[in-house]
């Protein structure tokens, strides 16, 4: 290898380290994001299923009271799919 080819070698090398320093840091930064949203979302989720729980509850009972059985099973507390994954944050 020349002098000149050695000179000039590493400063693509150096280049590319820090492109792929900037992406890794934003990937990072993107992830933690995510994550924060995806928690946000599993927070209301719980928040709609309780509330959707007590008005459940109150239909029932109001039901109940007037004699107005309602025929259809309620959808409160199923899921449709497979339960959630734990979000775990680091």
């Amino acid at each position: 290898m020349t002098a000149e080819a050695r000179t000039t070698g590493p400063q693509p090398d150096r280049a590319l380290a820090e492109q792929l320093r900037e992406r890794l840091a934003q990937l990072r930064r993107e992830l933690r994001l995510g994550e924060e949203q995806l928690l946000e979302l599993v927070r209301q989720e719980a928040a709609l299923r309780q509330q959707l729980l007590r008005i459940a509850g109150a239909v029932q009972v109001l039901a109940e009271l007037t004699g107005e059985l309602d025929p259809e099973p309620q959808l409160v507390g199923r899921q449709p799919g497979p339960p959630p994954e734990q979000v775990v944050l680091d």
